[in-house]
């Protein structure tokens, strides 16, 4: 990277906005000096965080010994890192529940790497086979809080499944924080010998009134029969069937079916609060992988009863919030049209729609 820097004038170097900085594992045991001084590969490391000061961009590390995840404490620069192998049709570089925990403790952005979106997508020559389990792959993608990277070749990518993942301008809705393993999984597996997956993930809200709110995500697969997950108190509803709203707390908690890969458990947790005097419960965008996103919804507020979002998204752009208010459900369609300029200087625009129990104002859904 230095000697990028060195070749490039400044002018030129506005291209370059982040480099992937891959096979580090090889990198690190195949070189004799790497594995015998000491000082050398933080040495190394260092210079590519100076090359990316000169030329003013970013690193995603891939293939990463945990001892590159540390030494990026020291390098800035280091934004997200590839938690998973590398990606093969009908393989299963969708497990990053436990690997994600260390980069998300290091403030790296867990990344799953790419993925189809169709199963079969002929004449592709690397990588070869069947995709059965692309809404997984892109619901990880998601969840990850880094980078979505489909890898279609062109012309086959299924729009529909990806348009889950983001807004109508690409902006990827993700959580607050990636989606972890839970203690849970890692206890079944040790002291059960159930292997399965179970993550969970959730964005917070400092709303005045109702105080903070919590939105949580629970995901699962290959959970065996019977098997019950308990939270506090929420209303909770199923990603693919988001009108069956189910009320629980510690005491009953929640029966999973026997989730699976083709069908994966996503569950999304939502909390009550109180809006004229009225039992709210905010679902939020229900056709995206995660509803209450805080890269769509910036602020949850209640002002004079009224419950207030304020929302980001392109010009022009309607926005379908979902909610249910005592005991009748809810969608408004809101259309961006207000433009503001962020410190970053990222065209983003921002909008307040108030939700009040009026006919006109809201479609039952």
């Amino acid at each position: 990277m230095i000697l990028i820097g060195l070749f490039l004038d400044e002018e030129s170097q506005d291209w370059l906005d982040e480099e992937s900085q891959d096979w580090l594992d090889v990198e690190s045991t195949c070189l004799d000096w790497l594995m015998t001084n000491l000082d050398l590969g933080r040495r190394w490391m260092m210079d590519m965080s100076e090359g990316d000061k000169q030329t003013k961009s970013f690193i995603q590390f891939s293939r990463a010994y945990p001892r590159h995840a540390m030494q990026a404490l020291e390098i800035p620069f280091v934004t997200q890192a590839k938690v998973s192998g590398d990606y093969t049709p009908g393989g299963e570089s969708w497990k990053i529940g436990i690997t994600s925990i260390l980069a998300y403790a290091l403030r790296i952005a867990p990344f799953k790497g790419t993925f189809w979106t169709t199963p079969s997508q002929p004449g592709q020559v690397l990588p070869e086979g069947i995709e059965p389990y692309p809404a997984l792959h892109a619901l990880v993608s998601t969840m990850s809080t880094g980078p979505v990277g489909p890898g279609d070749k062109i012309g086959s990518t299924n729009v529909t499944l990806l348009n889950r993942c983001c807004s109508t301008g690409g902006m990827i809705l993700k959580p607050n924080k990636p989606a972890l393993a839970l203690d849970r999984q890692i206890k079944e597996r040790v002291f059960n010998g159930i292997v399965m997956e179970l993550w969970a993930t959730s964005t917070n809200y400092d709303a005045i009134d109702p105080g903070t709110l919590r939105f949580g995500t629970l995901f699962a697969v290959d959970t065996p029969d019977n098997f019950v997950y308990k939270e506090a108190e929420y209303m909770v509803f199923e990603y693919s069937n988001p009108h069956n709203l189910l009320k629980y707390n510690h005491t009953s908690g929640l029966q999973l079916p026997k989730c699976s890969k083709e069908d994966f458990c996503l569950y999304h947790f939502t909390p009550k609060f109180t809006a004229k005097n009225k039992e709210m419960y905010l679902l939020g965008e229900v056709n995206k992988w995660i509803p209450i996103s805080p890269k769509r919804i910036a602020t949850i507020s209640v002002d004079g009863g009224h419950a207030i979002l304020e929302m980001y998204g392109e010009v022009g752009e309607v926005v379908t919030i979902s909610v249910l208010m005592d005991v009748f459900k809810y969608s408004s369609h809101c259309k961006i049209n207000v433009v503001e300029l962020m410190e970053n200087n990222i065209r983003n625009v921002k909008e307040k729609y108030e939700y009040v129990v009026l006919p006109e104002l809201a479609e039952i859904l």
